[in-house]
């Protein structure tokens, strides 16, 4: 019964729901709620609508307008009156930010007012330092209440818009902030003299500083976007509040410059800086970049940042002349640190990529291989292709630990393989006036193919058995080119050496192959022992010629009576059968 009343229902049609009742209005107490805001179509207008960027456009034509109304340059009152100008605007971003929260919730465009606020305090603090030139002690009190304006300005939007920024974040954004208005003041009492050299170091030191404290953003990166979100859910990660951080990292690029220019103003010469005083804030920026794409797996984004210092080599290496004729800051720098901007780029590239490397990023441990190899040939006075150096000893051997750990730990026959040639390589280059360096390089080859070879034994599987057949074709072709040298080439390699290597190299093959169960060896000992006996045959045969006026026609009958002999052997089976005999 069951049964049926089941079959019944599944084949009953099925009866649709009863219409919803539609729900009252709310009566609002003769109140109507307003309509929401109508959305342009698609196209530019629905773009601006989205973006609206005419906060940054606003930003720009006041700055625009600040400076060209108001010289720094002129005197403390002209600076008063620009920094006055800049700061009462801020406040007035400021108080739209609050207006639109208030009003609407307008997340999106509050992210923007807060990033251009940020390019306002930053502009502040440059245009101060007009007054620290002309008045040390004014210009003091002018950065400290400019800090004090700044960090109360900020904190009065974040309050007032409920953005909350999480302390991971709040500490380095006023970290960065106190640098920006307080390591001016530093400069004061090296400002009287622009050809102290003294200055000039602590210009040059503003990125490194700036780099330092930016990489105080770590705990925040390793925190992820999880702990934005339960503190702040309105704006989306990393636009918020990476963008903020951003801005701040292309102002201290300009910081750097303005500063050369503010503090060191020699007439006629320019200014003391150049591209590679960038370089310590950019790698330290890249740390952070790459720590976000681990954070959040996102293999493009390592990727940027393992490719990103070849483009602060070009950056340290534009503008750089050859040795012996660099002038200003950069002579200073090649005389003190006895080495040249890029050879300091290629050392902090070596140090960011072994942090790669512990930290598993795609692609680290080859980069390090690389540059490590680089600093091989570029030395600390190189300047240029013109100018590398013979290779060292010290970086390959750094090669050469780091391959052959990656490879014993990963059992990658190629990373070892590579270790031990490089070892090999560093062991030459340090005793290259030593008998290892005799016989044209001899020692070393043959090392470089015993370790061809040992990895080849050790290691299992495809990558391991193509090396065991690059072995054979190595070892032939050493048999074979001991066969056909002509000895005067080698020099002094001893004659009775070169008459037995071939028996040499065809034993070694043949004892390996039994080692490894490889028939390639064997057949590679064969083709050994063919070459020399057919070039030892003829050369028998030449001699033998001058003595037996028929030579020639007796081997050619040899011959002949050799290929009937085999003839008449597969007319009686005897080849067949041996084959398969060998086949079972």
């Amino acid at each position: 019964m069951d049964e049926q009343r089941q079959g019944v229902d599944r084949g009953a049609a099925r009866v649709p729901d009863p219409p919803v009742p539609p729900v009252p209005p709310i009566d609002l107490g003769g109140m109507r709620a307003p309509p929401p805001p109508r959305r342009p179509g698609r196209g530019p207008l629905r773009l601006l609508y989205n973006h609206n960027p005419f906060y940054a456009i606003s930003a720009l034509l006041v700055l625009w307008g600040l400076y060209g109304s108001f010289d720094p340059a002129e005197g403390i009152y002209e600076t008063g009156a620009l920094t006055v100008g800049m700061a009462g605007y801020g406040l007035l971003l400021a108080a739209v930010a609050c207006l639109l929260i208030r009003l609407g919730q307008l997340w999106e465009d509050v992210r923007t007012i807060l990033v251009v606020i940020v390019v306002f305090l930053m502009a502040v603090s440059i245009s101060l330092d007009g007054t620290l030139a002309h008045d040390a002690r004014f210009g003091h009190r002018w950065f400290l209440g400019g800090l004090t304006f700044s960090a109360a300005l900020s904190e009065g939007v974040l309050q007032g818009t409920g953005l909350g920024l999480p302390a991971l974040f709040r500490i380095p954004y006023y970290l960065i902030l106190t640098l920006f208005f307080m390591y001016p003041p530093a400069l004061a009492e090296l400002t009287s003299d622009p050809a102290n050299p003294v200055l000039h170091w602590w210009l040059f030191g503003f990125t490194s500083v700036a780099g330092v404290v930016f990489l105080s953003l770590l705990p925040a990166v390793w925190a992820g976007p999880d702990y934005v979100r339960r503190r702040e859910g309105r704006l989306s990660w990393p636009l918020f509040p990476w963008t903020l951080f951003a801005v701040l990292g292309a102002g201290v690029c300009v910081r750097a410059y303005c500063l050369c220019v503010s503090f060191h103003p020699i007439k006629g010469e320019g200014t003391i800086f150049a591209a590679y005083f960038l370089v310590p804030f950019l790698l330290a920026a890249n740390v952070l970049l790459l720590e976000l794409g681990r954070r959040s797996r996102s293999r493009l984004t390592m990727v940027l940042a393992v490719l990103a210092p070849l483009g602060l080599f070009a950056l340290a290496a534009a503008g750089c002349r050859p040795a012996g004729e660099e002038v200003g800051f950069t002579r200073a720098l090649v005389a003190t640190l006895k080495a040249t901007p890029v050879y300091l780029t290629l050392l902090g590239a070596a140090v960011f990529y072994g942090w790669c490397m512990i930290r598993r990023v795609p692609l680290g441990a080859w980069a390090l291989t690389a540059t490590l190899a680089a600093l091989c040939v570029w030395g600390p006075r190189t300047t240029g292709f013109g100018t590398l150096v013979f290779p060292q000893a010290v970086p390959l051997a750094l090669v050469a630990a780091v391959q052959l750990g990656l490879g014993l730990w990963r059992r990658s026959p190629v990373r070892t393989l590579l270790a031990l040639w490089c070892l090999i390589g560093a062991a030459t280059l340090w005793y290259w006036h030593s008998p290892m360096t005799d016989y044209h390089g001899l020692i070393p080859l043959h090392l470089a193919l015993g370790a061809l070879l040992l990895v080849g034994a050790l290691f299992r599987g495809a990558a391991a058995r193509a090396l065991q057949y690059a072995g054979a074709a190595v070892l032939l072709a050493a048999g074979v080119a001991a066969i056909l040298v002509e000895p005067e080439r080698l020099g002094d390699v001893p004659p009775m050496l070169l008459a037995v290597y071939p028996g040499m190299a065809a034993m070694t093959a043949v004892l390996y192959g039994l080692v490894v169960r490889n028939r390639t060896y064997y057949l590679a000992a064969a083709a050994t022992l063919t070459v020399w006996t057919m070039v030892t045959t003829w050369g028998t045969y030449r001699q033998l010629r001058l003595l037996i006026a028929g030579l020639d026609k007796i081997a050619l009958g040899i011959v002949s009576l050799l290929v009937g002999l085999a003839i008449s052997l597969i007319k009686l089976g005897l080849p067949q059968r041996w084959l398969l005999r060998s086949r079972e």
